[in-house]
């Protein structure tokens, strides 16, 4: 039963918006996870009614993406006393809001997803502003692409970020596709940072590496901080900031770890006195 529940649910998750041709993949079951049935208690903290999910947040902090279908079950608990009725009527997903303690039967279908079955709702606007999700923006370098998901490397971690319907793409200040991305480009994401991943909410591509510079060779010599001359086709001077990514790998590395007869890729862009350098891969 449960092997059958999970073809099921893996069939019915099929994303509202695709991010590649392939609109068969859903992102709900992309990580292999195995469907097994949860029980969750918490606040509702967003509702998207176009793709019928909403995001739950626990009185522990752990935050769930939830799947709400046409038949899942919602109901609300009635505590008053004086009223004969258990429960009001079934009601919709409409009648949802932020801020609604809900409790959830339903089958884990991946990482901190869960297909609900039943919504039992506890109580309305009782939490309002008690376990908000962080909204923050941060910056890195793509440097994986998938259906429905980038891996982005941070100064400090790599994460997953996960393109929803409704995320917005920017690129050159004006509204692009996710087309824009590109391996080694440089971007900005706002969202739900829930650690090891990023449900993205707006991607602005701040630096496109397909555009700018591309430089491959040895390093020459180094002058730290400030560059260091790569033996391409002839001697170019590569400058670098705090703020240029060092990656090897899906990591960052310490500009440290850059030594000379090191092989690399810069991806910059030219300056009057040679590369900015926005992006150094270590081969």
């Amino acid at each position: 039963m449960k092997l059958i529940a999970a073809v099921v649910a893996a069939l019915l998750l099929v994303p509202t918006a695709a991010w590649a041709d392939n609109e068969s993949k859903s992102g709900w079951a992309d990580d292999g996870s195995t469907s097994r049935r949860i029980n969750i208690q918490g606040m509702i903290t967003a509702v998207d009614f176009q793709r019928s999910v909403m995001r739950v947040q626990e009185e522990n902090g752990r935050r769930w993406l939830v799947l709400v279908r046409a038949d899942t079950e919602i109901v609300f608990e009635n505590h008053n006393d004086n009223d004969d009725e258990g429960d009001f009527p079934t009601a919709g997903l409409d009648s949802l809001q932020a801020g609604d303690m809900v409790g959830i039967k339903g089958l884990r279908v991946g990482n901190r997803r869960i297909l609900a079955l039943t919504l039992l709702i506890e109580s309305q606007q009782q939490g309002v502003g008690v376990f908000l999700p962080p909204q923050r923006v941060v910056r890195g370098v793509v440097v994986a692409i998938s259906n429905r998901s980038f891996t982005l490397v941070l100064q400090d971690r790599t994460v997953t970020v996960v393109v929803q319907s409704t995320t917005q793409f920017i690129a050159h200040q004006r509204p692009a596709t996710p087309w824009a991305l590109a391996k080694y480009a440089v971007v900005l994401v706002r969202g739900e940072d829930l650690g090891d991943q990023i449900l993205a909410d707006a991607v602005e591509v701040e630096f496109p590496a397909g555009e700018g510079v591309v430089l491959t060779g040895t390093v020459g010599g180094l002058w730290f901080p400030g560059g260091m001359f790569l033996l391409a086709d002839r001697q170019v001077w590569v400058s670098f900031t705090s703020s240029t990514f060092v990656i090897q790998g899906q990591s960052v590395v310490p500009l440290e770890s850059v030594q000379p007869h090191a092989s690399l890729i810069v991806y910059g862009v030219n300056r009057s006195a040679g590369t900015q350098a926005m992006v150094i891969v270590v081969r």
